[in-house]
């Protein structure tokens, strides 16, 4: 397929792109359908295959939620307490900065007996007081 006479070749951008893929196509013994599909195939192929290389940027053990924002998310009166006094930014949002000082604070309010652990009965106790106005 080439391109004859004073006028342009249909697609001006590509250049040279067309007349080498008919070149190709020929070479193949193939239409210009068939090859324009093996080309296709090849390079949905390539990229179904890099696809899972790039995709392994971080292990999914590293992006975990730390202790501290789970303790804020799943207790709607410590997450109130800790954006009350610990939301350094006021953006309604604990960072993990900002909870990770917040939990500071609530296991020493919580540990009562100092022993490094908050026992169930403890955590019940520091809510509880949190509640009252603590």
């Amino acid at each position: 397929m080439r391109f004859t006479g004073p006028s342009e070749p249909p697609f001006p951008l590509l250049g040279e792109l067309p007349q080498r893929f008919a070149r190709k196509a020929e070479r193949w013994g193939c239409s210009l359908v068939t090859a324009a599909m093996v080309r296709l195939a090849f390079a949905s192929m390539a990229l179904a295959l890099a696809a899972p290389v790039h995709a392994q940027g971080r292990p999914a053990g590293l992006e975990t939620t730390p202790a501290a924002m789970q303790l804020f998310e799943r207790d709607w009166v410590l997450m109130n307490w800790a954006l009350k006094f610990y939301d350094s930014d006021h953006d309604i949002l604990l960072d993990s900065r900002e909870a990770a000082a917040a939990a500071a604070e609530f296991r020493k309010l919580a540990d009562k007996d100092e022993d490094g652990r908050v026992t169930p009965a403890e955590y019940r106790a520091a809510r509880e007081a949190i509640l009252a106005g603590g």
